[in-house]
């Protein structure tokens, strides 16, 4: 946690976005473990490292950093997962070959959780263009049938542009789920 909240957040256009991620991440894996917890932390306080990057190689370039940079008290699958997480906040594709072959130090599993916690980050930053006050106004829940970003009543932030809209089919897409809601909480 030290090195990516010391890599990440000197970096991070609003580095007090990292916890206000967390928070908002929290109920996306329910029976999520504490080593796994810890590279979630570890993704959100890296989540913004390549916000200034061109747009074409934001993904690859993230990846790159992450999978490099010398954590220490993590595993290469580690490095990987966390690497791969922001290649998908990113909007990297799974099957981009940047990914190989270090994607196969991860089960098919642990990969889909990249792909929905990187999904998830990219929605958050989208959603509240990165500010955590507008963060904290919502929250993202899973059903079984949809997938349901819930703003508090009386915000004035209402999610309803065309990108927020793509991001939401995104993660929908990831983790199965046929539709996507809005909803005043």
């Amino acid at each position: 946690m030290e090195g990516a909240q010391a890599f990440g957040l000197p970096t991070a256009r609003v580095p007090a976005f990292a916890p206000a991620l967390v928070r908002w991440t929290e109920t996306l894996f329910p029976d999520e473990t504490e080593d796994e917890r810890r590279l979630r932390l570890a993704a959100c306080a890296l989540s913004d490292i390549a916000w200034a990057d061109h747009a074409d190689v934001k993904a690859h370039q993230s990846f790159q950093r992450v999978v490099h940079f010398p954590f220490i008290g993590v595993t290469h699958a580690e490095r990987v997962f966390i690497a791969a997480t922001l290649h998908a906040r990113y909007a990297g594709k799974p099957d981009d070959h940047c990914l190989q072959p270090a994607l196969s130090l991860l089960t098919p599993a642990v990969q889909r959780r990249t792909q929905i916690l990187g999904r998830a980050m990219q929605l958050g930053h989208r959603f509240s263009g990165s500010v955590p006050g507008i963060l904290d106004t919502a929250r993202l829940r899973i059903t079984a049938d949809a997938v349901r970003l819930e703003v508090s009543e009386g915000s004035e932030d209402v999610p309803d542009s065309d990108a927020v809209q793509m991001r939401m089919k995104q993660l929908a897409k990831v983790l199965g789920v046929p539709k996507t809601e809005f909803a005043a909480a």
